[in-house]
């Protein structure tokens, strides 16, 4: 067996790089077949459940990984060890640059957040604190337990901003942001990580736009409000705006029909089929050795031994593909990324076998 070391910064990568092909195939789908549609909870529950689905997912996927051929003991006398491409280590210090700046960015308006509920005037409610912002250039807005609007509002009377704002922190949205936001991070490349988080955005807002006319609040007045509120100073990612940009889909759905809900119960079954086209598209022998790949580099090239011989298993041999076993085992040449180059005992090369050659590699 194949023993594969744990090493953070790749893992990260190819766990981000695997569960994000998931995650864009599943997010078109559901754009195809969901998205306008007014039944926003169980929408809300789809988009959530296609994060559980992708990234989840991914460790399921080793079980069914090949495993290698047994065979009987072998003779080695050469020393040797692995060239390997510096692309991996490349791609790995761009993806890990690219979290970190992800973090600093969101640590930044996190902050910016702070400063605004620091700095207003704070009224204790029923399960929230109201924030009277002295800053009217930033539009209403909830996060976790607080809701705050700026002061001219709260003059001017805010009795459906503040309802507007209370579905928020009644459904718990800030919770789903948390969850985006960190796919976004981990999966900042992908452009389905980016807009999950925006279509999860948009269907808070249909929630919570639906929870104020549930609540009898006239929808003319309501819709003027919304226009009105149309600028402002929002948070990317972080909170949920009173002025999120989808303003005219939003009008729209409200004087939208429900649909059946049975209908579109049935229509979420295709995201079944989705999962399988994922899964033979990131299992196909092309992406799945540039995957392994990505799993066995490092952030620092590993420099070798003095004396080593030194073979390039990327390229084909004169004599055709080499038959590669390691400790006895049968290996793939993409399991050859999973071994450490400093526990390469002996390596033997024979091109004389056959129609390839053989390589046989014994570690400590």
């Amino acid at each position: 067996m194949v023993e594969r070391r744990f090493n953070m910064p790749a893992t990260l990568f190819y766990y981000s790089l695997t569960g994000g092909s998931f995650l864009l195939v599943l997010y078109l789908v559901y754009r195809w077949v969901m998205a306008a549609e007014n039944q926003h909870s169980f929408n809300r529950s789809v988009l959530l459940a296609i994060y559980v689905m992708a990234f989840g997912i991914v460790p399921f996927m080793s079980m069914f990984e090949p495993k290698p051929k047994i065979i009987g003991p072998i003779t080695v006398t050469k020393v040797g060890t692995i060239s390997k491409s510096i692309l991996p280590t490349v791609f790995l210090w761009i993806y890990i640059t690219g979290v970190v700046v992800m973090v600093v960015l969101t640590v930044v308006n996190v902050f910016k957040l702070w400063l605004i509920v620091h700095r207003g005037r704070k009224m204790k409610r029923n399960g929230y604190t109201l924030i009277i912002s002295v800053d009217d250039s930033v539009a209403p807005f909830s996060w976790m337990r607080y809701i705050v609007i700026p002061e001219k509002d709260f003059i001017n009377g805010s009795d459906m901003i503040v309802c507007h704002e209370e579905q928020h922190i009644a459904l718990r949205h800030w919770i789903d942001l948390l969850v985006a936001q960190i796919v976004v991070i981990l999966n900042w490349f992908n452009p389905a990580a980016w807009l999950m988080r925006e279509e999860l955005k948009a269907v808070h807002e249909y929630q919570a736009d639906m929870g104020v006319i549930a609540s009898g609040a006239d929808m003319k007045s309501y819709q003027m409000l919304l226009i009105a509120k149309a600028v402002g100073y929002k948070f990317p990612g972080m909170a949920n705006c009173l002025n999120h940009s989808k303003l005219k889909k939003r009008i729209n759905m409200m004087l939208l029909p429900l649909m059946n809900p049975v209908a579109i119960r049935l229509r979420s079954t295709i995201l079944i089929p989705a999962i399988i086209l994922a899964w033979v598209g990131v299992s196909t022998p092309v992406v799945a050795s540039r995957l392994s790949l990505i799993r066995s580099s490092t952030l620092v090239k590993e420099k070798l031994p003095e004396g080593t011989v030194v073979v390039d298993f990327t390229k084909q041999q004169p004599t055709g593909n080499p038959t590669i076993f390691l400790n006895g085992v049968q290996i793939a040449p993409t399991d050859m990324d999973h071994i450490n180059p400093k526990d390469i005992k002996v390596i033997t090369v024979r091109k004389d076998h056959g129609s390839g050659a053989e390589i046989y590699i014994t570690t400590k």
